[in-house]
């Protein structure tokens, strides 16, 4: 991922070069021109060693020198620019006196990148060959196809939907929970089914089955589904009674964000009082969720039932509970699942057959494991070779045994080109369990630089799309949500794959996220450019500010929350954050004012904005290269600068407040 660093580093530089207007930047042209070339001269390197440089220590330490030089000469030139504009906009009499007193000094990092690059070319003449595998014509056209980015994706700007799900092997799984569903039990009390199995084991997508099937909403007068995750605590027992609400009674829109906690129990123990209802608690790891909900549910004896899923054997004393645990499948189901995933309705070629059951029998029974792998050969060529290959690393990393579900995951995230690895590890950055907008996260993307343009007349947010629809087709990003129409309206990923994402996050520094007590630290914090946060730590945040060289700050409430427990002062970021290209703060109250000259880098900033219109003043000067602008509120007019329409690389200008006018200031 620090190839897209660099990648994104490049285009900064084009754009200063080309089209910018400010005199004390165009002086430096020359400097910019300079290590523009050698900044391309190291990405060849980058990308002709990507196949490979994890196998060979001195690649990887010429990687990670690469990225930390560029990293450098990236906050110099970006520190410079922010000077730059501030200079350009001060006060006529000052303006000259600020622009001469500027200056852009690379010296210091370009003999360093000069150093570098006499060991890269070093390097390359000794053993270049051996490293790239640059005789071989299949590497040399994976190469090359991937340099054009999106060239190797489809040539669709709509998402590829697959309507037909492939799950195998469920159906007595399928029937033995819907019996004890069917079963009223003694008098019909209240019981609950408990679905035990290992991580990646299909647990979600059996009790998913259960909760979709016909017979299971004819029955159960309300049903509701909610995530309780591994992250649980005390202070998310109002987001489960907020979401059973949600969805026990739809057609209510009610303020529940300004209900006490005791208010929110008492309204879905009325709601839900007469009425048999099925609640599904998925991915719970302790009895804390149960116990902090269980008041608020009727315990009258009419058959409804509550559904857990859990890698642990979680069972309440208070009430009856059946466990379910899940088996793995066998043999002939594993081979079924990944035949489908692969081939869809058509069949494996005969040729294929044998190492295809024995690269089945090989993930151990673990659906994930599965439909992963099969990610991996369904955009690979169907040659006996390709699969004995992917049979020959699977087979060593069982060999191993340790943690064999994770190490196939990883597997399948080598696999990934280098222009959607980014993409799909910025995925793991959002809370567990939570539904992500793909309008959204398609707009993020592109602010923070993961796609590039491609060749011909496709838009950045049709490259994105395809992107996405890659990344679904390779089994690593689930569509949670269906627009009506067509394509995606939001999508998630698998708690096991979020855990993937974090831990390559944490190998590249490429960001962090707090969302749980204890896990802020503002010297772990400091290496990182992109911090996703909880609403509720962000005022522990602005008390300790980690970096000066953040790039993006994303302060997000945790799934189904629509609590805001914090109001931020974007003065703040305007003080301590200069460079930053994403602030995104819909789960928090935005208060304060940005001055001119400031934030010159920001691309996408979606903000709350405060009940109280008079704290907030016409936050939006000067934001020269922004391309995304969302605000959430109740206001009934929006106040715009009359230079938005200055604001050239404007793409997307978006409210929830459907009713509200645009009114220039």
């Amino acid at each position: 991922m620090g190839d897209i660093a660099v990648d994104v580093f490049l285009e900064t530089l084009n754009q200063l070069i080309m089209s910018s207007k400010v005199e004390s930047i165009q002086k430096e042209k020359h400097q910019l021109e300079s290590l523009e070339e050698e900044i391309k001269y190291m990405r060849g390197f980058l990308m002709v060693t990507e196949k490979k440089r994890n196998e060979h220590a001195e690649v990887m330490n010429l990687v990670r020198q690469i990225k930390n030089v560029v990293s450098e000469a990236e906050n110099i030139i970006e520190l410079y620019v922010v000077q730059a504009f501030k200079a350009n906009h001060a006060p006529y009499f000052l303006r000259r006196l600020r622009q001469y007193r500027i200056s852009l000094d690379l010296e210091s990092v370009k003999k360093k990148i000069k150093t570098l690059m006499a060991e890269v070319k070093q390097f390359y003449d000794k053993n270049m060959r051996e490293i790239s595998g640059i005789a071989d014509k299949k590497f040399e056209q994976s190469f090359f196809r991937s340099e054009g980015g999106s060239s190797s994706l489809g040539g669709s700007n709509t998402f590829k939907v697959v309507e037909e799900k492939a799950v195998v092997g469920f159906k007595e799984e399928v029937k033995t929970v819907m019996g004890k569903l069917h079963d009223s039990g003694e008098g019909g009390r209240l019981e609950i089914i408990s679905i035990v199995g290992a991580a990646g084991g299909g647990k979600t997508t059996l009790a998913r089955e259960v909760y979709d099937h016909p017979w299971t909403s004819h029955t159960f007068e309300i049903r509701a589904w909610v995530n309780v995750s591994q992250d649980y605590d005390k202070t998310m027992k109002r987001n489960l009674l907020i979401r059973i609400l949600q969805l026990a009674s739809p057609n209510e829109h009610g303020d529940y964000e300004k209900r006490s906690e005791d208010k929110l129990g008492e309204d879905t123990h009325k709601c839900l009082k007469g009425k048999k209802y099925l609640i599904v608690m998925d991915d719970i790891w302790g009895i804390e969720a149960w116990n902090d909900i269980q008041r608020s549910l009727p315990k009258e004896h009419n058959g409804s039932k509550v559904l857990f899923t859990s890698r642990l054997l979680v069972e309440p004393n208070s009430i009856y509970c059946f466990t379910h645990c899940l088996a793995r499948l066998p043999k002939r189901q594993s081979w079924e699942l990944l035949q489908k995933k692969v081939f869809g309705k058509k069949r494996c070629p005969p040729k294929l057959v044998g190492i295809g059951k024995h690269i089945a029998e090989k993930c151990e029974g673990l659906p994930l494991a599965i439909v992963a792998i099969a990610g991996i050969l369904v955009v690979e060529d169907k040659t006996l070779n390709v699969w004995e290959e992917v049979s020959k690393r699977l087979c060593s990393i069982i060999a191993k045994r340790q943690d064999g579900c994770m190490k196939i995951l990883e597997l399948s995230y080598n696999h990934l080109p280098l222009h959607l690895k980014a993409c799909f590890v910025y995925i793991g950055g959002f809370p567990e369990d939570s539904e992500i907008l793909v309008r959204e996260l398609i707009w993020l993307w592109v602010a923070e630089g993961f796609i590039q343009q491609s060749k011909g007349d496709k838009s950045l947010e049709a490259i994105a799309k395809d992107y996405l629809s890659s990344l679904i087709d390779r089994n690593l990003v689930m569509v949670a949500r269906k627009r009506s129409f067509e394509g995606i309206k939001a999508c998630r990923i698998h708690d096991l794959i979020r855990e993937l994402c974090l831990k390559k996050a944490e190998e590249d520094n490429f960001l962090v996220q707090i969302y749980r007590d204890g896990t802020f630290s503002p010297d772990a914090a400091i290496k990182y450019r992109r911090l996703f946060i909880g609403s509720q730590f962000f005022h522990e945040f602005s008390l300790r500010p980690c970096t000066r060289n953040l790039r993006s700050v994303l302060c997000l409430s945790l799934q189904n929350s629509t609590h805001l427990s914090s109001k931020i002062n974007l003065s703040f970021f305007v003080k301590n954050f200069e460079l930053l290209r994403v602030l995104c703060f819909i789960s928090a109250e935005c208060r304060g004012k940005i001055g001119r000259g400031h934030l010159v880098h920001l691309r996408y900033l979606a903000v709350q904005l405060p009940n109280d219109p008079s704290e907030f003043v016409s936050p939006f000067s000067y934001f020269f290269n922004l391309e995304t602008l969302n605000l959430q509120g109740q206001w009934d007019t929006i106040p715009l600068p009359r230079y938005i329409f200055e604001m050239v690389k404007l793409r997307h200008l978006y409210s929830n407040i459907i009713m509200a006018a645009f009114i220039l200031m």
